[in-house]
């Protein structure tokens, strides 16, 4: 870790830079002993002593012959970028935490996603927002983002297979459509690279095949992406919800009442290899339209279930 330092010299040469730190707000009279001093005219210091998520107080001093000035305290903290938007987080930790929202603005559009994967399962008459806010996590320590609802609706299971959307994996994924397609899609936004797939909604672990069965409020304690990123964006909690709550989203709010019909999102998982695949998300003013899952046709979306793409940005980190 390492903070860095920048500033503009007002000073002709020759003069002396000294910068002090410490934990706490430093006072201009008795400062203590500068950690480095300064004496090529530089205009920017890297401090790599210094500890992850310290608040740490900066004050510069230059120096020519007998005069000196202070700068003001500047509070420097010493934090990860890890992607575009906030790099603090407002709860929890890297293993299940979260940095807050992003606007679409300073991160990515429904049009720009779209446009960056080449998707083709995809037409405006199905569009269900353009300009999402994304929620930021971490999660067993990876950062990932979501939007605060679906991008897009009346779309099947295969349509987002054949995109390459789905596994987030350099091959075809531990199931297909009979396609076979290459499930690794990356994309640049913000100087940043993202996988973008679907969320795990019944266990992290691809080869732990969910049932078959309708369940009003998802009672299996695997844990899960759909659980950890969503849950705590509705107004309900369900039973299996971690975190407090990070916003009181309503069932409008996230887009689960277009229309007439019931909305379920997609998920990685299959119910077996070759069939149904597993969905999340009922339109049910309760805690069900968030922790029901049930099971879809790859290819069907009928008249009164119908898909939506619901999907997660994972940042590769260097």
């Amino acid at each position: 870790m390492k903070n860095t330092l920048k500033w503009t010299n007002l000073t002709q040469a020759p003069f002396t830079t000294k910068i002090y730190r410490g934990t706490s707000p430093l006072d201009k009279a008795s400062p203590g002993t500068a950690i480095v001093t300064l004496t090529g005219g530089e205009s920017q210091y890297e401090d790599s002593a210094v500890t992850r998520g310290v608040q740490y107080y900066y004050l510069i001093e230059t120096i020519k012959g007998s005069e000196s000035a202070f700068s003001n305290n500047i509070p420097l903290q010493a934090l990860p970028r890890r992607g575009p938007g906030p790099v603090q987080l407002k709860q929890g930790d890297y293993n299940y935490g979260y940095f807050g929202t992003i606007p679409s603005r300073e991160f990515i559009s429904t049009q720009g996603l779209i446009d960056a994967v080449g998707s083709k399962a995809v037409s405006l008459t199905t569009r269900a927002q353009e300009g999402p806010v994304w929620h930021k996590w971490a999660r067993n320590g990876k950062v990932l983002f979501v939007p605060n609802g679906p991008l897009y609706r009346s779309v099947t299971w295969k349509q987002i297979y054949d995109d390459g959307l789905v596994y987030g994996v350099d091959g075809n994924g531990p199931s297909n459509a009979g396609a076979g397609v290459n499930q690794l899609k990356l994309v640049n936004i913000a100087g940043s690279t993202f996988k973008v797939r679907l969320m795990t909604g019944f266990d992290d672990n691809l080869a732990n095949l969910p049932p078959t069965e309708v369940v009003t409020e998802a009672m299996y304690p695997n844990p899960n992406e759909w659980n950890d990123l969503i849950y705590p964006l509705c107004e309900y909690t369900p039973t299996l919800q971690r975190m407090a709550n990070v916003q009181q989203g309503t069932r409008a709010q996230l887009l689960l009442n277009l229309g007439n019909g019931s909305y379920w999102a997609f998920l990685q998982e299959r119910v077996s290899l070759t069939g149904n695949c597993y969905v999340a998300g009922a339109n049910s003013d309760s805690r069900a339209c968030i922790a029901a899952r049930t099971n879809l046709a790859i290819t069907g979306t009928g008249v009164s279930v119908l898909g939506i793409w619901w999907p997660v940005l994972e940042l590769i980190e260097a």
